[in-house]
Order: structure tokens, then C-alpha cells, then sequence
């Protein structure tokens, strides 16, 4: 086997083993588990692929699960709005992760950790102090984030990526003692 068909053969792997994981994140989201359970596993998943695959196909994987979430009807629907915002959330804590995995796992995943749920509280604090007006069906409607919607995008972020994070850890780590 040639150097070259190796390497065509783990870019095939590794893009097998994103869509894996990709596809573990979204069953758990169409699922329809709670925020802890599916949050921790997402954010779980995210660092596992951003070590494992590279911080773009985290960060593509971050995007979509959002996305995906609000098709399910797993997200409620006054947590449409925030999509963008969790999708950049998740974008920020793969890829701070990513810059500082190789100093320490454990303070990348927790500087992430902070970094997202600061993004995220920040901005439902935003749309709460200044409700968002929408054309539905050609009415003005103003949309307005319940109180139950703000706790979701705040303490619960930062602990399902932290503990996501560390478990992505534990993962990690377990798997790279069974290889040797």
C-alpha cells in the first residue's frame, strides 16, 4: 500500500467516523431526550470529533445540531430565535477547545465552556431586554423569551458543556490506553 492510498484512506475514515458521530448527536436530538442528557452528550461529541476529526468538522456538526433540534420539535418554540446563536455557541467551545487542547484538555474544555455559556447568556439577555417584532402571515407579532426559556440558555449550558467535556475527556483518554 502506498503512502498516498493511506492517506486517501484515513480522509475516508475520518469522514466515516464524523458521520457517526454526527449521526449519534442527531438520533439523540430527534430522540427527544432532556437538555442534561442530549446537551451533555452533544457537547460530549462535539470535543470528541473537534480531537478526533478536526475544529471545522466540530464546528459543522455544532451547526447542525441545532438546526436539526428545531425541525424535531426538541427545541420549544420560543428557542427558534436563539438557533444561530447555539450554533455559533457550539462553534466557540470547539474551537477554543481546539486552540488549547495541547496545554490541558481540562482547562481548554472549561474555557470553552465559559466562553459558550457567556455568548449564549448574553445573548437571550439581549433578545429578552428587546423583544424581537416578526411578520407572521402578514402581522406583527413581537416575540417575547419566557423566563424558563432564559434558564435554559444559561447555568445549563455552562454545566452540560463542562461536564460534556470532561466526559469527552474520560473518552478520549480510555482510548488512547486500549490502543496501546
Amino acid at each position: 500500500m502506498t503512502a498516498e492510498s493511506v492517506e486517501k484512506w484515513t480522509a475516508v475514515s475520518d469522514n466515516i467516523k464524523a458521520l457517526l458521530l454526527g449521526l449519534v448527536a442527531i438520533f439523540l436530538i430527534l430522540f427527544g431526550m432532556p437538555q442534561m442528557i442530549t446537551g451533555i452528550i452533544v457537547n460530549m461529541i462535539l470535543i470528541i470529533c473537534a480531537e478526533k476529526l478536526g475544529v471545522e468538522k466540530a464546528m459543522m456538526l455544532g451547526m447542525i445540531t441545532p438546526v436539526i433540534a428545531s425541525f424535531s420539535s426538541v427545541l420549544p418554540i420560543a428557542l427558534l430565535m436563539m438557533v444561530p446563536f447555539i450554533a455559533i455557541g457550539n462553534a466557540i467551545y470547539v474551537s477554543i477547545y481546539s486552540a488549547m487542547m495541547r496545554k490541558s484538555r481540562f482547562l481548554a474544555v472549561c474555557s470553552g465552556a465559559v466562553l459558550k455559556f457567556i455568548f449564549l447568556y448574553a445573548m437571550v439577555s439581549v433578545i429578552m431586554a428587546k423583544p424581537v417584532t416578526l411578520l407572521v402571515s402578514g402581522k406583527s407579532q413581537t416575540v417575547n423569551i419566557p423566563q424558563i426559556v432564559a434558564v435554559m440558555m444559561s447555568w445549563p449550558q455552562l454545566f452540560t458543556a463542562v461536564t460534556g467535556g470532561v466526559l469527552a475527556i474520560g473518552v478520549l483518554s480510555l482510548s488512547s490506553k486500549l490502543r496501546r
